[in-house]
């Protein structure tokens, strides 16, 4: 039923862990997830709409959703908008879920004010356009979906918004920026941060490491001290299409051991049936997973993180964990079979791709063989140098603990 003009539309106001409040018109009210171990962060409570609306200049973000690979990717593009837009409030609203809800909500406040899920951002225009007007005054609109949505979102934004770019073919979708139509970026995180450095008029650090967290980084260190050198294995769900089979992981083992490093294998949430596997497979590996986290009252997804640093390099499948692994800046080896990977490149600057395709028309990942995963890592340990962590454009693993004191993090992976 439409609303009368003479009693205005109630609003939900979001507060957030740090205390903000998040202003959204009724309608725009998160959906509930279905899904196994979905958390709802912020708190709903109904507010009249005449309260005051912040005055910051505001850049929206819109995204479809962000499972924990596609949030890593969006890193670089996040930090370039906070250093482009120090003064702005940046908000992100997706259609379906984030990490940056989730799991990531650790670092999600060094880049983004306020990020709303399950948003109705393929709806009427009009509607749209209320919904990010009520974050403040509306300057920047980047709408980073790459199908045929952005023309809705260029319907509610093109005449409302001083700047608006869309993630189409060679970004022909802007507006309020330097006209033109260019050869956009093979891989998706090139594409968000370049997006980015449009609206902004200039160039931009791409930058896609994270911080650690300081009480899973003390007991990453207590787990893998420096009396040994390691290396990691991190694999992915059984029956993925994307997991490369365990018993492959026997002869890497072996060509680990042969060049004086140690496994370590990592294991997210959908991995951990897997420990058996390897406890008698891989008796000597060091194993990092949910047991392990429990067992030293820490977040899983950060002790994955701040172990990862710890490895003279690691072997992963092409997924969420993988790029959880790159965000440490470490030489890793990715295992493709039938996705892209090039396209979903992880954010290291010492990468190694071996694709299915090279060794059978299937692209099965089974059809990778252990021989080549092996001279793979030998090439790797052969030619390292002690890899840094791509330098941060602020103290942000202080500022993290500063501003998320006592923030609760979810066990995702």
């Amino acid at each position: 039923m439409p609303l009368s003009a003479a009693s205005p539309e109630p609003t939900i106001s979001m507060a957030s862990d740090s205390g903000a409040v998040r202003q959204c018109p009724r309608w725009a009210r998160p959906r509930p997830s279905y899904r196994k171990g979905f958390q709802r962060v912020p708190m709903l409570q109904v507010q009249d709409s005449s309260a005051s609306q912040p005055d910051r200049p505001t850049v929206i973000v819109l995204n479809k959703q962000e499972l924990l690979g596609e949030a890593l990717q969006r890193v670089p593009a996040y930090r370039a908008l906070r250093q482009a837009f120090p003064g702005h409030r940046i908000v992100c609203l997706s259609r379906y879920d984030s990490q940056f809800a989730n799991g990531l909500a650790a670092v999600a406040p060094l880049f983004l004010d306020d990020y709303l899920t399950y948003q109705p951002i393929d709806g009427r225009p009009s509607r749209v356009r209320k919904l990010a007007r009520s974050f403040g005054p509306l300057d920047v609109v980047i709408d980073t979906r790459s199908n045929l949505r952005v023309l809705g979102s260029a319907l509610a934004f093109y005449f409302a918004a001083p700047r608006y770019i869309a993630n189409g073919v060679g970004f022909f979708l802007r507006k309020g920026v330097r006209l033109g139509v260019e050869k956009r970026g093979y891989s998706h995180a090139e594409r968000y941060h370049r997006m980015v450095e449009i609206v902004a008029g200039r160039r931009l650090p791409f930058d896609g490491g994270l911080p650690t967290q300081p009480k899973e980084d003390a007991h990453a260190r207590r787990i893998l001290p420096n009396t040994a050198a390691y290396f990691g294995i991190a694999t992915g769900p059984l029956g993925s299409v994307k997991t490369w089979p365990l018993e492959g992981y026997v002869k890497v083992a072996a060509s680990i051991r042969q060049r004086g490093l140690r496994p370590v294998v990592l294991l997210g949430r959908d991995e951990t049936d897997q420990r058996p596997w390897f406890e008698q497979n891989m008796p000597d590996a060091v194993i990092i997973d949910a047991q392990v986290a429990r067992a030293h009252d820490c977040d899983l997804l950060w002790l994955l993180q701040a172990a990862a640093g710890r490895l003279v390099g690691c072997v992963a499948n092409e997924n969420g964990l993988g790029h959880l692994v790159a965000t440490r800046g470490i030489p890793l080896l990715t295992l493709a079979g039938e996705t892209n990977a090039r396209r979903w490149k992880p954010l290291t600057p010492y990468w190694r791709l071996i694709n299915a395709g090279e060794f059978h028309a299937s692209r099965k990942i089974s059809a990778i063989p252990p021989e080549a995963v092996a001279q793979a890592i030998a090439e790797m340990v052969a030619s390292r140098n002690p890899p840094a962590q791509a330098p941060l454009l602020r103290n942000e693993a202080a500022e993290s603990v500063t501003k998320l004191q006592g923030t609760a993090i979810g066990n995702t992976s």
